[in-house]
């Protein structure tokens, strides 16, 4: 019997959510398993506190906080403790990949069998072409049918590098031959700025319905993932399924499952 509780978040810090009643329901439930995700939530350290010896497993996510920056370098050092003592207090981890696994037991000095590597799965079923659906979304977005098409699917941040894509095409390719579709949400500022940057061959769709996401896969010719740290994110998988050839950068546990020159390229640009 599948359980769905949604609980009221109180407050967010820096993309760090708290909410009490999601204590209070853990306070009240008596599973057989508990999985959390990442240690670096102050909601985990919570947690963690309030299952006690109940069974908890966690997906780790990243050994450190990532971001970049001063401030990023600090709080992931004053934050090491709190994370190390969550850890701990699992009865099992999961990694995303063998290199993802291989930081976790360096930084935390954990016992190596604590430790084990299940990688991101996607459903396959849903990720089938559908023609209709693939012209009605380039008709929609005003995109020509016969350009050849690069599509980057990510959190518009600056550690994802959109930006290296859109220079890459406004200052190094001429023509209306290339058109590159962004889709993902992020701060307003950075999402201006990286408009300001484009030309009309660079689409910025912002967050899109999960049908639409799946067009997009299906109207591309090429799948652009330049993020600077990662596990095994989900959209190389999935434009993988889609037939797309992968330019990405060989990072985390990329190099494991995209392999060079066969699926795609890694570049460290």
């Amino acid at each position: 019997e599948k359980k769905t509780f949604y609980c009221k978040t109180d407050f967010v810090l820096e993309r760090n959510p708290f909410s009490s009643e999601l204590f209070k329901k853990l306070k009240e439930t008596h599973e057989d398993v508990y999985h959390l995700h990442s240690p670096w939530f102050l909601s985990s350290l919570f947690a963690a506190e309030v299952l006690r010896k109940r069974p908890k497993i966690m997906t780790v996510h990243s050994a450190e906080i990532r971001g970049g920056g001063l401030g990023t370098y600090v709080l992931d050092k004053l934050y090491y403790p709190f994370a190390r003592r969550v850890l701990r207090k699992m009865d099992a981890l999961i990694a995303l990949s063998e290199g993802e696994k291989n930081c976790i037991l360096q930084r935390f000095g954990l016992p190596p069998e604590k430790v084990r590597v299940i990688p991101n799965g996607i459903e396959v079923d849903k990720f089938t072409f559908d023609k209709a659906a693939a012209e009605k979304f380039v008709t929609k977005y005003h995109l020509k049918e016969d350009s050849f098409k690069v599509l980057f699917v990510s959190r518009l941040i600056p550690q994802k590098n959109p930006e290296k894509l859109i220079t890459a095409i406004t200052r190094h390719i001429g023509g209306r031959e290339v058109e590159a579709i962004l889709i993902g949400g992020g701060p307003s500022s950075y999402i201006d700025k990286l408009r300001k940057i484009s030309d009309e061959r660079i689409h910025i769709l912002g967050e899109v319905e999960f049908e639409e996401l799946i067009a997009a896969y299906h109207c591309s010719d090429l799948f652009v993932f330049l993020g600077t740290w990662e596990g095994i994110p989900t959209v190389i998988l999935e434009a993988m399924l889609c037939g797309l050839p992968i330019v990405t950068t060989p990072v985390g546990g990329i190099p494991e499952v995209v392999e060079e020159g066969k699926m795609g390229y890694l570049s460290s640009f």
